[in-house]
Order: structure tokens, then sequence, then C-alpha cells
């Protein structure tokens, strides 16, 4: 009566098991078993996305957003109920609207917290005509608590999306980080 097994069982032992087959799902491997065969049984047996997706506290979860601005992607998972990042940009769906959106790399965050980030970022880049990105992503983190948490690269993800932050990488150990426009 178990229904949360999954068999892997050589082709060679197929006969041997035959009497269960009907009863579980069975991952058949010759020689080598396949990560992604016992993947793709998972998912066809057991994807449970749709429930999954009615769970989201949708009023909640805009509401965070608003008020704290970033939800990073990390967060978003568990937000969203989500196991695979192919998952997300489908939960967001739920979420976003005309003053929250969602970006791949980067979470949930809200269109007036972004330009004002915007702003006070490119103002003091500004200030220091260019410095290492290692040396900028560690400020913001300063600066910015809501960015403290943030993994180096969704920081470099939030620089690349303003179209007057350029991200020179003249060295492959060191990017350098730069206003290239007028003011805002």
């Amino acid at each position: 009566g178990r229904d949360d097994l999954l068999l892997a069982i050589p082709v060679e032992a197929k006969d041997a098991f035959a009497s269960i087959a009907p009863h579980f799902p069975i991952v058949y491997y010759d020689g080598q078993l396949s990560a992604t065969h016992v993947l793709q049984m998972l998912h066809s047996r057991y994807d449970n996305f749709a429930e999954r997706l009615e769970q989201i506290n949708v009023a909640m979860v805009r509401e965070r957003v608003l008020r704290e601005g970033l939800l990073s992607e990390r967060l978003c998972y568990d937000l969203l109920h989500c196991y695979r990042r192919s998952e997300l940009p489908q939960a967001a769906e739920r979420v976003i609207g005309a003053d929250i959106l969602f970006t791949p790399g980067i979470g949930l965050y809200a269109l007036v917290w972004l330009a004002q980030l915007k702003s006070s970022v490119t103002a003091w880049l500004r200030i220091m005509h260019n410095a290492a990105l290692s040396e900028v992503v560690q400020e913001m983190r300063q600066r910015w608590p809501e960015l403290a948490e943030c993994e180096d690269a969704t920081i470099e993800a939030l620089l690349a999306l303003w179209p007057e932050v350029q991200i020179r990488r003249a060295s492959i150990f060191e990017a350098v980080i730069e206003v290239v426009d007028g003011q805002d």
C-alpha cells in the first residue's frame, strides 16, 4: 500500500519483479542507473506543482514585497512553494503586477523600491567614478540593509538591470563597475 517508493531495477531482473511492477513506479536500467530517468519518473509520478501553486498566499507575498522591497530568489522558493528554478517564474506570475516584478536571478521586487535603489546606487557610483565589483557588492550590502543577505550574483544582476551602470571585465580576476551616461 505504499506509494512513496521508486524502484530502480536492472533490466535482467525485470521478470523477478513482475509481480510487484503494477504497484510501484519503476525505472529499469541496463548497466548504469540514469539520474535523468529517475528524476523524470519522480516528476511524472509525484509532481504536485498545481497544488503548491494554490497554496501561495498571494496577498501576504505581495504585502511583504512592497514592505521589504526585495525578496531574493532564494527566499522565493519557500514563499512560492517551488522546488525547481523552472517553477519560479510561473509561481511569480501570481504575485507580479503593475507594482511588483520578478526577474530570474534576482527575485520579486517592488518597482518603487528598485527606482529608489537605482537612484541611490548610481548617485553613489558617480562619486566613486569606478570601483571593483567585489568592493561595490560589499559596500552595497553595508549601505542598503535589504541587500545584506543577497548573494553576489543577485547584486550583480540588479546592477545589470540599469543601462547607465556598466560592468567591465578587463580581467578574469576582477570586474569594474562604472556609470556610463548622464544624471538620472
